[in-house]
């Protein structure tokens, strides 16, 4: 089995000083083989990062990246084909929606259906998402979208942490230290404005998916979504 962590969005440091501590220890707890990343991780440290929490790392180029990334990539693990891109390339309204992206998902499954990729991963959505179609329709690509949402909750509210200008990482607070114990008020609703990710489990060709939200202003909580299982072919 392959344990595939996948999240993105973390602009550390322009947004946020660092991860919650909740975040690192779920990390280091699930010791993922592959972490794939969506991009706009901030800052070379934070790739550097993550790169050492597994033994593949695999990262596209966010909108706001200046680090060297593909704009897409496609991967295989096991049976499954897995195409990533950010997203920001089919974005629209991006004012009027605070910072996040407004993308259609119908344009999200041309875009896995031209890859050619049995699993599709994009970032940009301020909460995480698994969509998975019609599992007796075996010719359909994709079969499931994923978004998980900003590891930071960068995307676009701000909530409720003690963040953690973490030592490995290297990054403190860039202009407002007092940022790590700053309250927010915010209305949370279904993940929003919570550090999220997507876990998948991979073996052969079935893959387990769902979604991670942190609910770092409740009691620390770790909030496992769903369990949305993909097969390749008829179980």
């Amino acid at each position: 089995m392959v344990v595939v962590l996948v999240l993105g969005d973390a602009y550390v440091p322009q947004r946020r000083p660092g991860f919650d501590a909740s975040v690192l220890d779920y990390i280091r707890h699930r010791q993922p083989d592959l972490i794939l990343c969506t991009g706009n991780l901030g800052s070379p440290a934070v790739s550097r990062f993550f790169e050492r929490q597994t033994r593949t790392f695999y990262s596209v180029r966010g909108e706001s990246d200046a680090l060297e990334a593909p704009e897409r990539l496609i991967l295989r693990i096991h049976d499954f084909t897995i195409g990533m891109l950010h997203g920001y390339q089919l974005a629209s309204n991006i004012a009027a929606s605070g910072g996040s992206f407004l993308m259609d998902p119908f344009a999200l499954r041309l875009i896995g259906a031209d890859m050619g990729v049995d699993i599709l991963v994009a970032g940009g959505a301020s909460c995480p998402q698994v969509e998975c179609f019609d599992t007796n329709t075996f010719a359909l690509k994709p079969r499931a979208i994923l978004q998980p949402g900003s590891i930071t909750a960068a995307v676009p509210f701000p909530y409720t942490s003690q963040l953690q200008a973490d030592p490995d990482i290297g990054i403190k607070a860039p202009l407002e230290p007092e940022l790590s114990t700053k309250k927010y008020n915010i209305a949370s609703r279904e993940g929003r404005g919570y550090p999220a990710m997507v876990l998948m489990d991979i073996e052969q060709n079935v893959a387990e998916i769902c979604s991670v939200t942190f609910r770092v202003d409740k009691d620390a909580s770790v909030c496992i979504g769903e369990k949305r299982r993909v097969h390749l072919f008829a179980p």
